[in-house]
């Protein structure tokens, strides 16, 4: 099972922005250092990649340096949901590209501070688990991303909760006292339609198992949001 790489220094998460199309891409296809250089535009950017720990040299050229990316920084992820997942919702109204899913929840003390290290944790190893088999025809960028927060806001509009929570977890994140009270990941990865459809039921997995701890906004102790949006185009009912 491949591991995911997970990317918080500031350098190498720019980079990624910049860069993951072409990153994800080495993954099955590793190009010559010559060739990089040409893609990125300089020797400069391709040392970066190579010295963050984004790509790595191998008997076959230049190439990824793992199947699938972790990222754990906000300002991607509300690009990630301003720019692809909510328009996309407007288009896709089935959800079979995109999902967005929010739940408040009771989770109890114990359960909220494990959620990282516990359930999100696996989840992502389960989901890198997915995408070891080989790639068969078309391939694209498939991003999932995990927010959890304990800070609530139960009077807050459905189409304003996901990024609502995400500010809140972000700043809770980013104090040691309360950054277990929160999760901000997300997971990407290069998807075909069988590893896009594996994931899709991980997620349906993952979200099922709180079903007995959904409950009223103005009760919860938790706010998790899900999200998911592969950037390929296929038929109708695909995925299904």
């Amino acid at each position: 099972m491949s591991t995911p790489q997970h990317v918080s220094n500031e350098i190498a998460y720019d980079l990624l922005q910049d860069h993951l199309e072409l990153i994800l891409n080495m993954i099955e296809r590793p190009m010559s250092r010559d060739e990089l250089i040409r893609r990125v535009g300089s020797s400069r950017v391709a040392s970066r990649l190579e010295d963050c720990g984004l790509i790595r040299a191998t008997n076959e050229g230049m190439q990824a340096a793992s199947s699938t990316f972790q990222q754990v920084r906000q300002e991607g992820m509300v690009a990630f949901l301003e720019r692809y997942v909510l328009p996309s919702l407007a288009s896709d109204p089935a959800g079979e590209a995109t999902l967005l899913v929010n739940r408040y929840l009771m989770l109890g003390s114990q359960r909220r501070l494990s959620m990282l290290r516990g359930p999100v944790q696996t989840f992502f190893e389960r989901l890198s688990e997915a995408t070891d088999e080989p790639l068969q025809g078309g391939s694209a960028r498939m991003s999932i991303l995990v927010v959890g927060s304990s800070r609530v806001h139960a009077d807050v509009a459905p189409d304003e909760r996901s990024l609502r929570h995400l500010r809140s977890a972000s700043e809770l994140r980013a104090a040691m006292a309360t950054r277990d009270q929160a999760v901000v990941s997300q997971f990407d990865c290069l998807a075909d339609l069988n590893r896009a459809s594996n994931c899709r039921r991980l997620i349906d997995q993952f979200l099922s198992s709180f079903d007995a701890t959904e409950i009223e906004p103005d009760r919860a102790d938790y706010h998790l949001t899900v999200a998911s949006h592969w950037r390929m185009e296929f038929d109708r009912g695909a995925m299904q």
